[in-house]
Formats: structure tokens, sequence, C-alpha cells
């Protein structure tokens, strides 16, 4: 997966500069820049028994209701995940006292691989309230300029304080 975010976002630094596009203050020119530069590697287990599973093709709303019910045990993540060949965009928890993925979305032993960022719910919230969809990451184009864009301005004030790079 890392080799796969290196290879995009070395092409996005392409396209941009190909087409002299200004990204004046942009600290990271993409998504996979971004997940490479602030985040890192969580590991997969299985569903507690405790968690319910989510619905397919739903993982933001799934991973936002299970951090939104119990913030103290688990924290929004987004990123990009593999179920096979090609990562992609994708929402998971991160539990705080196991330190592995818990993916209502993926419960079938389905993921196996993620490397994404550890985000706060409140900026979760806010970019959801502002763009009327769940997700985070692959809806910021929406934001482009406003004062909660992480690829704008400084990314750590909108992680979460469990989140350490390189670390989860």
């Amino acid at each position: 997966m890392h080799k796969y975010l290196v290879q995009m976002a070395e092409m996005m630094e392409k396209v941009h500069s190909h087409n002299k596009t200004t990204l004046t203050g942009w600290k990271f020119h993409s998504l996979e820049a971004f997940v490479l530069g602030v985040g890192s590697e969580h590991i997969f287990a299985p569903l507690p028994k405790s968690v319910r599973k989510g619905r397919f093709k739903e993982c933001f709303a799934d991973a936002h209701k299970l951090a939104t019910r119990t913030p103290e045990r688990y924290v929004y993540c987004e990123g990009y995940a593999t179920s096979g060949i090609i990562p992609v965009l994708h929402g998971w928890c991160l539990d705080l006292k196991r330190n592995v993925v818990v993916d209502r979305t993926w419960h079938d032993n389905r993921g196996q691989g993620y490397f994404g960022v550890s985000l706060r719910l409140d900026f979760v919230n806010a970019v959801m309230i502002r763009t009327g969809v769940y997700g985070v990451l692959g809806n910021l184009w929406m934001l482009k300029g406003e004062q909660f864009n992480p690829l704008v301005i400084e990314p750590e004030q909108y992680l979460h304080p469990s989140h350490v790079k390189g670390g989860n």
C-alpha cells in the first residue's frame, strides 16, 4: 500500500507541476501525500462481539456512528485500505484499548491493510455538516481555501490526541 500511495502522490505532484497549478500555502498537494506525511499503518483485528456489523459501502457512516457513540474507546479514522489489490479511500475506527482497527464495514476479514489518520470528531462533524455527506478526506475539495482544510494549513490541529505518526 505504501508504494501505491507514493506513486499516486508523485503523479499528482507532476500533474500540478505540468498544469502550473498554484497551491499557495498548501502543505500537501494530494490526499495521498497528506496520508503519507501524517498517517500511519493500522493493524486489522476481528470485530469485537460488542460492536454491531455495519452496512457494506457505508464505511464513513459506520465508523462515524461507532466513534460518536463510544468516543472513549473508538477513534474515527480515514485513509486508504485494501481488500485486494487496489487501495481505496476508506473509513474505520481505531480501538484505543487494543490499538487495532475496528472495521464495521469490512468486518468479514476483508481488510488486508490500513494506512490513515485518526481525526478529531469535532473536525469530522464540522466537515460533514459543511459538505452534507459522510467522510472527510474525499470531500476536502469542497472546502478548498476554507479555514479547516488540513491540506492548506497545519493538519496536526485536526488529528485526534491519540494519533502518533508511524505509531498507531
